[in-house]
């Protein structure tokens, strides 16, 4: 029976990732970076439901082709049992982490927190449920392949931490693309509520005092051409292109999921309309994954 089970286990084309660790130590941050590098994951699995749960993996869609699993650590402390020590003798292609940090630095992280210990319903004192985890936990530690101690890191170090030991391996997924959304919006309705950036073009000249062209839109080549004959409008585009060039690189650099770029002018209609469509061709010549969006414009 169990024989069967290891071989399910082994023909999966999925690349996983099983993570215990001591409550506290950032086993739930752990997931969210593999999350955003493309990992489907499973959180608080108890170790008793691990051999089912890799078996039934073979019918993942091919879209969870990369899964991450973390363990309850409860479990642990309540049961005997070693399924995870018995998938990795025979499963090499897995690979285990253990998240663990300084017993004093989780004191100082649950009373800063105000949370509860997983532990506490069985153990009153923080320190000796901290400690009794720990415990329960060191045959997995024994066993782990990669260790990861967050005593001294950040969320932003352990996301670094993390992404230098992803690189290493050339079966691991590769984080998705910074999403660039680039729109455009008109002040006298309002700022919008969520942007990383906000430009105000309202400095360049208004073709809405053209009345020729109030009819158009920064999409259409009458403004278009209006606009391209004014040298503020070059400075100003040129300006941005290297601003936004220069922190989007950043961002991907973090594995940052999206960046929001908000452009405005007073009503939403030419100027703003005309930067982000500029700076849309200039911006997908340089990263893979930039859209475009008019607030103002009926399309």
């Amino acid at each position: 029976m169990n024989k069967m089970v290891y071989t399910t286990v082994d023909e999966t084309e999925h690349s996983i990732i099983i993570v215990a660790g001591v409550s506290g130590a950032g086993k739930s941050s752990v997931l969210d970076v593999l999350e955003d590098w493309g990992y489907y994951c499973i959180e608080n699995l108890p170790h008793s439901l691990l051999l089912e749960t890799l078996k039934s993996l073979k019918d993942a869609p091919k879209h969870h082709q990369n899964i991450a699993i973390s363990l309850s650590s409860t479990s642990f402390w309540e049961s005997e049992s070693t399924a995870f020590e018995k998938v990795k003798l025979q499963n090499d292609a897995i690979q285990y982490w253990y998240v663990t940090a300084d017993p004093e630095i989780l004191v100082e992280r649950y009373n800063e927190t105000r949370r509860r210990h997983p532990l506490s319903g069985y153990i009153k004192q923080l320190s000796t449920a901290i400690k009794e985890e720990i415990h329960a936990l060191s045959l997995y530690s024994e066993l782990t392949d990669y260790i990861i101690d967050t005593s001294d890191l950040s969320v932003q170090k352990l996301h670094y931490k993390l992404k230098d030991k992803l690189l290493q391996g050339q079966d691991f997924a590769r984080p998705a693309k910074t999403l660039i959304n680039l729109f455009s919006f008109g002040f006298k309705y309002g700022r919008p509520k969520r942007a990383d950036f906000i430009f105000d073009v309202r400095v360049l000249p208004n073709p809405y005092w053209v009345k020729p062209l109030r009819a158009y839109t920064g999409k259409d080549q009458p403004v278009v051409e209006y606009l391209e004959k004014e040298p503020l409008v070059k400075a100003l585009l040129n300006d941005l292109e290297a601003f936004l060039v220069k922190w989007c690189h950043e961002f991907e650099k973090q594995s940052r999921s999206y960046v929001e770029i908000a452009i405005g002018c007073t009503g939403g209609q030419h100027r703003s309309v005309y930067m982000v469509e500029k700076l849309f061709c200039l911006l997908k010549q340089r990263f893979e994954n930039v859209s475009v969006a008019h607030r103002e414009l009926s399309e």
